[in-house]
């Protein structure tokens, strides 16, 4: 059973011997297992400005729930089902079991993989062209990390790409990266990036409208998948806004990522096998 107690910050319990760390990525899969449910007043109070013009409520509880697990966790996994491998067909590597890092030095923390997204027209053909997919991806790995340009394009014409992937994403920790990066300056960044896309909105009344109607939800608009439209400049505005946001969050709260062992344990992570004890 866990305490139901919420703690005022991590430094209560940042140097206890349980004190382990997870990766950037993980950290973020998290989010997604929590039943919690924020406030409009708890979105509101998510950033100095409010964000609600351009994030949708759901965007914005997962961000409530990204800040509260960096900056609260042992209050905010109360509320966490335990870790389920499920196999959303969204990317070439998918399932297993996460860990958790008993040493910050440790190479598998630190390492940046690469996780292409599987395109939506391929996701589309079913599952037998989603595993077609992933062998092909999976084969032609040391192309894909020596020449991104020349696999991308063997990729296109492999499976007759009409919207290819325009580029291959690091998505593991960074957490090196993340734990130098200068506070001020990103939230100047963020700053930025909120007034560019206030001021995009208004462009015109046409693209105002557009906005209105169907900004919110432009992972489903298959307008926002052409690039140049007004759709897609503003699905690119909510992603960068997000992921700067995560950043925001993760070194104003909690730069290594640590988090209490006993708490990763009981949401189904397991230890490395690189740093931990067998």
């Amino acid at each position: 059973m866990l305490n139901n107690n919420p703690i005022d910050s991590l430094s209560k319990y940042a140097n206890a011997p349980s004190n382990v760390y997870v990766t950037k990525s993980n950290s973020s899969k998290i989010a997604t297992y929590s039943s919690i449910k924020g406030r409009a007043e708890d979105f509101e109070n998510l950033y100095d400005s409010s964000l609600s013009f351009l994030l949708s409520t759901p965007e914005l509880n997962l961000l409530y729930i990204y800040k509260e697990t960096v900056s609260n966790p042992e209050h905010i996994f109360q509320a966490y089902k335990k870790w389920e491998s499920v196999d959303t067909k969204k990317y070439v590597w998918e399932g297993g079991t996460p860990a958790f890092h008993s040493t910050y030095e440790c190479e598998r923390l630190h390492s940046q993989y690469v996780n292409l997204e599987i395109p939506v027209e391929i996701q589309s053909r079913g599952d037998l062209e989603v595993e077609k997919f992933r062998r092909f991806v999976k084969a032609n790995y040391s192309l894909m990390d020596d020449n991104e340009s020349l696999f991308l394009k063997r990729l296109e014409a492999q499976f007759f790409l009409r919207n290819p992937p325009k580029s291959v994403r690091a998505v593991n920790s960074g957490l090196t990266t993340v734990k130098n990066l200068d506070l001020n300056e990103l939230k100047h960044e963020i700053d930025k990036l909120i007034k560019s896309a206030q001021a995009f909105k208004g462009t015109d009344q046409h693209v105002f409208n557009l906005i209105e109607n169907k900004g919110y939800g432009t992972h489903k608009v298959k307008e926002a998948k052409i690039l140049g439209h007004p759709l897609n400049t503003w699905h690119n505005y909510k992603i960068d806004l997000k992921e700067s946001l995560k950043q925001y969050f993760l070194i104003r709260f909690n730069p290594e990522l640590q988090f209490d062992k006993t708490l990763l344990q009981q949401i189904g992570f397991m230890p490395c096998g690189n740093c931990c004890k067998k």
